[in-house]
């Protein structure tokens, strides 16, 4: 959350912060591992473990968690701010 400081400095006033429930569904682990491949924090680790063990490891966290008949579920953190600019 901004400091008092930082939403003076900004201008901003009734800041609000808000979660945004989000959800990723996959077909299955390989396509999981595909897209969590695709992101910022995973290109650091797989430049820290290489590619190959970072898909491996995450399609066996993948398959940990597939339930037969359901989708392959990744719950996702999404943080907002609401606020007023005053004039």
């Amino acid at each position: 959350m901004l400091s008092a400081t930082e939403r003076g400095v900004a201008g901003f006033t009734d800041v609000k912060r808000v979660q945004i429930p989000f959800v990723w569904e996959f077909a299955d682990p390989e396509a999981y591992a595909r897209a969590l491949a695709s992101t910022g924090p995973a290109f650091e680790a797989m430049q820290a473990v290489g590619e190959v063990s970072f898909l491996q490891a995450a399609m066996e966290l993948a398959r940990e968690r597939v339930r037969e008949g359901l989708p392959l579920r990744a719950p996702i953190a999404v943080v907002g701010y609401l606020a007023r600019k005053p004039g």
